[in-house]
């Protein structure tokens, strides 16, 4: 089994086509939670999925809010190197926009204790300004 981080970004149970039972056996419980709590379930329907990944988000330990908030900023990133369209590349934008809105609150409460968030927030907003979107305050 791979390591879960790749590239810049965090491997989730969809990416891996891994189970929790074999992260769990080869990480520890603390590092299966995260990764659960930051993937999608692939079983669902698509509306279902996307509600309970929100779920997820919202009761996720605030480490795995710390790197969703990572992996946001590196999607974000990625994108002006990506050969998507225009359109897709804003749907892109406002998803991970979405996403950051539902970790902010905690991610808001912590800043102060981890100095490097703020420069994160700042490449985040210099493509949600490239994208016309409003930037985020943390």
């Amino acid at each position: 089994m791979r390591m879960f981080f790749v590239r810049h970004g965090f491997m989730t149970l969809e990416d891996a086509h891994t189970s929790f039972d074999d992260i769990f056996d080869q990480f520890g419980r603390d590092v299966a939670i995260l990764v659960s709590s930051l993937s999608k379930d692939t079983k669902l329907p698509k509306k279902e999925r996307a509600s309970q990944y929100v779920k997820q988000l919202k009761n996720a330990p605030f480490e795995a809010k710390l790197i969703k908030l990572c992996d946001i900023a590196a999607n974000l990133s990625d994108l002006k190197n990506s050969d998507l369209s225009k359109t897709k590349r804003l749907k892109t934008v406002k998803t991970k926009l979405y996403y950051l809105n539902i970790i902010k609150n905690e991610i808001m409460k912590n800043k102060d204790s981890l100095s490097r968030i703020q420069s994160i927030i700042d490449g985040i907003n210099d493509v949600l300004i490239h994208y016309k979107q409003k930037p985020v305050s943390i």
